[in-house]
């Protein structure tokens, strides 16, 4: 985990009443009642990397990536990550037609866990303000028609997320790497 690369404090708002603990810009999630050991539910493909045990979630070529998080009791689920409509691909619909393909879930193989996010924020929107396009309010014009505030776009736009559980014996493994933008 690099945190010396995410100089700014933001998180993206569809975690926001999800996050127990934060440092730096590496948050652990939680249920809105606050249980942090969760698992997690998928719609993507798996991809063994090097030695890892564990194999990371990736796109496959139908739709973008989905990840939920879920107690272990199922009461309570709430979005890690959409790739049709979070991060800066999403927010921009880069994904096209393939945003709208229906995505089944099936549950990563890993025991409840602590989850991590660690979101990045390398894009300078300030220095390329002029590039996007503002309605009479100076909302953003996003995908599917949407406008969003100007400082939800900075909040919403990552262009980077990595995820890892913290397991029983505190390991801490990494299970998803993604570029975002």
């Amino acid at each position: 985990m690099n945190h010396s690369r995410f100089r700014e404090r933001r998180v993206p708002s569809w975690l926001n009443g999800h996050i127990a603990h934060r440092r730096g810009n590496l948050l652990t999630l939680c249920t809105r009642s606050g249980c942090e050991l969760l698992e997690i539910w998928f719609y993507g493909g798996l991809s063994a990397i090097g030695a890892q045990h564990y194999p990371y979630i990736v796109a496959d070529n139908r739709a973008p990536v989905l990840i939920l998080a879920q107690d272990p009791l199922g009461r309570e689920r709430f979005p890690v990550f959409d790739g049709a409509c979070h991060g800066y691909d999403g927010l921009f619909g880069l994904h096209g037609a393939a945003a709208a393909v229906p995505r089944r879930l099936r549950r990563y193989d890993m025991a409840p866990a602590q989850i991590l996010a660690e979101p990045g924020y390398h894009l300078d929107y300030e220095r390329e303000k002029r590039a996007y396009d503002f309605d009479e309010q100076g909302h953003v014009l996003v995908a599917h028609g949407r406008h969003i505030p100007w400082l939800q776009l900075k909040q919403d736009g990552i262009d980077h997320l990595a995820l890892y559980f913290r397991n029983s014996a505190g390991q801490t493994c990494q299970f998803l790497d993604m570029e975002l933008a």
